[in-house]
Formats: C-alpha cells, structure tokens, sequence
C-alpha cells in the first residue's frame, strides 16, 4: 500500500470467521492506472484474494409525502419485557410520537451528537416499520421494546442539507458488524452481553452499485454464516 503511495485506515482480523482485511486508500493517479487496467504491483500480491471498493450504502433523504398514522396513539400501553428483535440501521428519532418508550438505543460510539434531527431517516422508517407495520393499516404496535444499534451516520463528505446516510467510510463493513452482533451476544471490553436475547436481527441496508448476484464477498460470507439468530438482509 505504501509503495502504491497510499496509506492504510484500518486493520482487523477475526479468526473464528476467517476474515483480514485492510482498508486503506491510493492517491488518484493510482486510482486511475488501476481502472485503466495497468500494472499495479499492489493488485497482483498473491497474499490478497479480494481487492473491492469501499461499499457506499448511502441512504438519500425520501421525497415521497409522509403517511399519516390514524391509530390511537395515547391510548396504547408500551412495551415490556425484554428485546426479540434488533435493527442495525441509522439512527432513528427515538422521541418520535410513534417511537417514543418503544426503542432500546445501543450508540456506544456516540454518533447521536453528530447526528441532525432531520438526518435521521432510514433508521426511523426502519424502526417504524418493526414497531408498527404499515402504517396505513393501523396496525397494532409489537408489545415487547425494538433493540436499534446505529451502524450508520450521517456522510460528512455530503454538501446536501441534510446529508445523506452511510456506512463510516474509515471502518470495515464486516468488522462494524461483526463487532455490533459480538456485542449483542458475548459482550465489548468491560461490557457485558448488551441484548443477548435478540432472536432476529434486520440489517435492511446494501450497496446500489453492488448489488448481491456476483461472486461472494467477505460480507456475503459473513451474513451467510451468521449464527446469531436470523439477519434479515435488503
């Protein structure tokens, strides 16, 4: 990497999941030798098997009309007992009228404080869409809290108001979540289990450019040996 001339972001190797992997970057002269098919010692190490993109997953802020709820909002009893289903998503307005006591937010990173009103979007609709289904239906909301860790935050390389939200470009998708699920069942540091008894979890994010038809990659594999419960995969 250095001798492409580029610098390297992030190591992490998991053992148990047969996962090392390095995210880095090349300056742009070596960005396009590479897409112009030239000899670049960095991509013929035999040592490396996958060389791909950063993954993008940005989610744009909709331009569709909000529906309204016709349910009976104050009326409704909150939830109790323990968590049975997670969503790794953005962060969503947990105060919201239709959210509001429903939602157990995990951010141990802290990117709530970076983290707009108006940003918090897909996560939202994500978390609506668990807690309470179609909301034109009126459906009734589930009786038990929604276990919400934001994987993703709002792109500071955006110039939109609001930005757009993605997954951090200086971390490691599989590493993210890998670490986000580990949490979840055996802990972080001095951390105990935080939601051990999630039995599903939504992961309901993805890449438009790469879309998931062609050669398995390290996330692929990763979501495919998932053995935490069952991830629900967009």
């Amino acid at each position: 990497m250095q001798n492409a001339g580029g610098q390297v972001a992030q190591t992490a190797a998991h053992a148990e999941i047969g996962y090392h992997a390095l995210l880095g970057s090349v300056p742009a002269a070596t960005a396009r030798r590479i897409l112009e098919n030239e000899a670049v010692r960095l991509l013929q190490l035999d040592e490396v098997m996958f060389f791909r993109p950063a993954g993008q997953s940005i989610s744009s802020p909709p331009d569709t009309p909000a529906v309204p709820f016709e349910g009976a909002v104050g009326a409704e009893e909150l939830p109790t007992g323990v968590p049975r289903v997670g969503l790794l998503d953005g962060l969503p307005l947990a105060n919201h009228a239709l959210l509001a006591g429903r939602l157990i937010i995990d951010d141990p990173q802290g990117w709530e404080q970076d983290y707009q009103a108006a940003e918090r979007v897909h996560g939202t609709a994500m978390a609506s869409l668990i807690v309470r289904g179609d909301l034109s239906s009126a459906e009734d909301a589930i009786t038990r809290p929604l276990y919400v860790r934001p994987i993703m935050r709002p792109d500071p390389r955006d110039f939109r108001v609001p930005r757009g939200e993605g997954l951090p470009a200086n971390q490691l998708t599989v590493d993210l979540l890998h670490a986000a699920v580990k949490r979840l069942y055996e802990g972080e540091g001095q951390t105990a289990a935080v939601a051990p008894t999630i039995r599903v979890l939504n992961l309901s994010i993805g890449d438009p450019s790469r879309p998931l038809d062609g050669p398995m990659s390290p996330l692929r594999a990763w979501l495919t040996g998932f053995r935490g419960g069952t991830a629900s995969c967009s």
